[in-house]
């Protein structure tokens, strides 16, 4: 079975969300996920010193592709990106709604796109800011970053309707 590791580098500005994300295979390494994602940060260009940039990295999913794939998905959190230092794609924050699943007996919906993983996982991460009740998050991200996840509805995990 194959299995890869999704990681969206992101930032916010005032209406957006902007990210680059990269994959990295594991099917015949058998490395372990989080170690994988601190190579692929470490290879991204727009993010060194990876130290001095990356605030918060975070395990947000996990999905079972049609193929037999599985994908893991991480999302790490840039606090300072330099001007010259552009993340590749950008959404608007209403852009980021998610997916629905609409059929109680289907725990996945038919269709996931790079969006929807991207929106999940900042739901996830707004859920783990919201309940922060010793501020490490707050700490970790600051205040603005802190302010801008409490607009996405928080979410711990996929939805399931019965």
């Amino acid at each position: 079975m194959r299995t890869y590791v999704e990681l969206f580098a992101f930032a916010f500005d005032r209406d957006a969300v902007h990210y680059g994300k990269q994959t990295a295979d594991l099917s015949a390494s058998g490395m372990n996920p989080d170690s994988a994602v601190y190579f692929l940060l470490n290879g991204l260009e727009f993010l060194k010193p990876v130290e001095e940039t990356v605030s918060l990295v975070h395990s947000t999913s996990w999905r079972f592709e049609d193929d037999g794939t599985i994908a893991l998905s991480y999302l790490a959190y840039c606090r300072l990106l330099m001007p010259d230092r552009r993340l590749p794609h950008t959404l608007g924050f209403h852009d980021l709604a998610g997916c629905r699943q609409d059929d109680p007996l289907r725990p996945r919906p038919a269709a996931i796109h790079e969006r929807d993983v991207l929106s999940h996982g900042l739901r996830h991460l707004s859920f783990l800011v919201c309940e922060d009740g010793d501020a490490r998050y707050a700490d970790m991200l600051g205040e603005d970053a802190c302010r801008t996840f409490s607009i996405f509805q928080p979410q711990t995990a996929g939805q399931l309707i019965y």
